[in-house]
């Protein structure tokens, strides 16, 4: 690889503003998946209120489904990258699994479905608890 080629230096630049973008977005959603119902958990008022509603399992759920997305495509991202890497080093570029992995690493399009169902879900469940505290 030509280290010296603008057009990969531009596009190794531009992967890294994605990658710094994916980052961040992804802290955001565990934190927030996580956060709102431990507030909701944790806070005596907010959980007697939220109890009684027939929505709270179903708030609830749409915050770990939420959460568990992020932490299955940071799983098959990681998951992906290692093998390339690894293979790559050694020369196995051959192989079914660098094969595999090399085809989802280029698949942005299962990221992109998995944050906006993880962020349709954190709204809907905002939602529901937004109807349940304005009561």
């Amino acid at each position: 690889m030509n280290n010296n080629n603008p057009n990969q230096n531009e596009e190794n630049d531009r992967y890294s503003v994605y990658e710094e973008y994916a980052k961040t977005l992804r802290t955001w959603f565990v934190a927030y998946g996580i956060g709102f119902p431990a507030v909701i958990l944790s806070r005596k008022e907010l959980f007697d209120s939220f109890k009684e509603s027939s929505d709270f399992k179903l708030i609830i759920l749409l915050f770990l489904i939420g959460t568990a997305l992020q932490i299955i495509i940071s799983f098959l991202n990681k998951w992906a990258a290692w093998i390339r890497h690894n293979y790559f080093s050694r020369g196995r570029q051959d192989t079914s699994s660098y094969k595999i992995a090399d085809w989802y690493s280029n698949q942005y399009g299962i990221d992109v479905f998995l944050e906006v169902i993880t962020f349709l879900s954190f709204a809907y469940g905002t939602y529901l608890s937004y109807l349940i505290l304005i009561k």
